[in-house]
């Protein structure tokens, strides 16, 4: 289980483009927390570990896709 945390949880933020930094603070943890959970070093309760990924993946920044521009408002 931890091996597959580990491998989820760096897959998830590097698909997302987040910096272990970011990461850290979505969650509210340090940046090193978050080196030591994608290492295998510490690894979080299963119930946590599922918390984790869901609330990294709901606070990402969304993404513009690549033909995306802002429309100004014309009065």
């Amino acid at each position: 289980m931890a091996a597959q945390f580990k491998r989820q949880l760096r897959t998830i933020r590097e698909r997302l483009g987040l910096t272990q930094a970011f990461a850290a603070k979505t969650l509210g943890v340090s940046p090193p927390r978050i080196s030591e959970w994608e290492r295998g070093v510490r690894t979080p309760k299963p119930l946590t570990q599922e918390a984790i990924l869901m609330k990294l993946k709901a606070g990402a920044p969304k993404r513009k896709s690549a033909g995306a521009t802002k429309k100004k408002k014309m009065r």
